[in-house]
């Protein structure tokens, strides 16, 4: 059986300004719990981040070493 909703789901709507930014990074290393510290270095630098509700950071997906 497939999957199916009993209730047609919501259209999202999506604010007119959006500013993605994009940065390079480097290094040969990257902890697979980095959030935090990213999140960290960026507020250094743009304080207001902490306090903008709909500002966020993408996460970077790294393969984890086992």
């Amino acid at each position: 059986m497939f999957w199916q909703n009993d209730t047609p789901a919501e259209a999202e709507t999506v604010p007119d300004v959006i500013v993605d930014l994009v940065f390079r990074i480097s290094g040969r290393d990257l902890p697979s719990d980095h959030g935090h510290a990213l999140f960290r270095a960026v507020a250094a630098i743009l304080p207001w981040i902490e306090t903008d509700k709909v500002a966020g950071i993408h996460h970077i997906h790294v393969a984890e070493s086992s």
